[in-house]
């Protein structure tokens, strides 16, 4: 991105309600601390381990096969280490599962959201705002993933997927994602039960739903309406590696905010 467009993206998230210091409601988003170690491996069927601080493990339904390792990893890539980045959270299937997913099985990395942190977009009022989320991803399979939020702290809990494509394999690209507003009352109470549930979907079953729509929370699957099994869990030694997370207030996603822990 040239600095004229750069700070013309930067005007419209400022003249939208983002911009400035502090924006992103990711923590953690550059990878960079790893306190429970740089390597967990057999996960399968278990959910919420963390490698990466506030990136973990999840999944749906039961595996018979399928198990998989996260890692911190450095990242030697050009297009994230121009960007300033050095690390990164790979995923690597370990055993495939020898069929394609079933039932409501589903495999992905999952970020959740304090209700604290959302205050930023104003959600579960009719002032929320737009937001943007931007991630640098990879993989080994370029495949259509998904990326599923759930809206947890409402009393009808919202969702909504969003399908997005790895065109090349092995080679980073930067995918950004505009989240439109609904308006659902939930607890306004400034806390850190969970808020929002982000899970980037590598492979599962297709949910019924309508993408990228926010609506009632129905089936529980995590992988976008339409989007075929990408054959993650069914390939050994595939990878998917992401890094650079950020979310923010706008439409027009800013370049990535570095900030230290």
């Amino acid at each position: 991105m040239s600095k004229a467009a750069e700070l013309a993206s930067l005007i419209g998230n400022i003249n939208a309600g983002g911009g400035g210091v502090n924006r992103n409601v990711i923590i953690n988003g550059a990878m960079n601390v790893a306190q429970r170690g740089t390597s967990t491996t057999g996960l399968k069927n278990s959910g919420g381990i963390y490698t990466i601080d506030r990136f973990s493990y999840r999944r749906s339904g039961t595996w018979t096969n399928f198990d998989s390792k996260h890692e911190q990893v450095d990242v030697t890539d050009a297009l994230p280490v121009s960007k300033g980045f050095s690390k990164g959270l790979r995923v690597t299937c370990t055993t495939a599962e020898g069929s394609s997913p079933s039932g409501t099985e589903a495999t992905g990395v999952g970020y959740y959201i304090e209700k604290q942190d959302l205050h930023k977009l104003c959600v579960g009022s009719s002032s929320m705002k737009t937001a943007v989320i931007s991630f640098y991803v990879k993989a080994s399979i370029a495949a259509t993933y998904g990326l599923n939020i759930q809206g947890a702290a409402h009393s009808t809990e919202q969702q909504i997927d969003f399908p997005f494509t790895v065109s090349s394999t092995n080679t980073y690209e930067k995918i950004s994602i505009t989240i439109p507003t609904y308006n659902v009352a939930f607890d306004s109470t400034e806390d850190n039960d969970t808020g929002w549930r982000l899970h980037w979907a590598l492979d599962g079953v297709a949910s019924s739903r309508t993408a990228n729509a926010w609506g009632n929370t129905s089936d529980g699957l995590i992988m976008p309406n339409g989007v075929s099994a990408t054959g993650f869990s069914n390939t050994l030694n595939a990878t998917f590696e992401i890094t650079g997370v950020q979310l923010e207030v706008g439409q027009n996603p800013t370049e990535f905010e570095h900030e230290p822990f």
